[in-house]
């Protein structure tokens, strides 16, 4: 009997851990963080507010590039950006600013109409990075001491019943080198579409 009842506690204690364990996965998988890897060196070769996104890849298929390569986001998915694998101790990427861009009517194909994303087409995509003063946050003098973050978040909040919208998203970055100093601005230029409702 003592061991019927001790086999069934080992049981609950088993279903409740295992519940857990689930409710932790399904969180993570509403968060796409890519693999990130960058040319350190072909960036700083570059003049500054260089269009860099020939030299960053984010995790896409060989043969595809970062200007190509379009990630998917559904209503209530994040896409986290963090640092680059392989940076040396003191390296690291930051992120500014971040700007979007839709599809030219009148020249498909282009994505060269500026948009602000909190009021077009239904769209909400919230903007998460470090706050200033947080540890993920840097202060870079170049640019009147405006804080910048090593990670960025594009949370999608809310989106068109049936359509789904493209964009091209514009990151400006900065580099933190070794010697504690922090680059000037370059510029990334990736895809983004979110996905309908349905």
């Amino acid at each position: 009997m003592k061991f019927s009842k001790l086999l069934f506690v080992f049981a609950i204690c088993f279903i409740l851990l295992s519940c857990n364990d689930d409710d932790d996965n399904t969180q993570n998988s509403n968060i796409i963080t890519p693999n990130i890897t960058l040319d350190l060196n072909g960036v700083l070769s570059r003049p500054a507010g260089a269009d860099i996104t020939d030299l960053i890849n984010f995790g896409q298929p060989n043969g595809v590039s970062a200007g190509d390569y379009l990630v998917e986001l559904n209503v209530g998915t994040r896409l986290r950006l963090e640092q680059p694998s392989g940076l040396a101790a003191g390296q690291s990427l930051l992120y500014s600013r971040i700007f979007f861009f839709e599809e030219n009517p009148s020249d498909p194909g282009v994505f060269d109409v500026q948009v602000d994303t909190l009021d077009v087409y239904d769209v909400w995509l919230d903007r998460l990075r470090a706050a200033p003063g947080d540890p993920e946050a840097a202060v870079n003098p170049n640019d009147f001491g405006r804080s910048i973050s090593e990670f960025f978040e594009l949370i999608a909040i809310d989106a068109p019943d049936s359509d789904d919208i493209d964009y091209k998203y514009e990151i400006e970055i900065a580099l933190r080198l070794p010697n504690g100093s922090i680059s000037d601005y370059y510029y990334i230029d990736p895809k983004i579409r979110i996905k309908s409702l349905n």
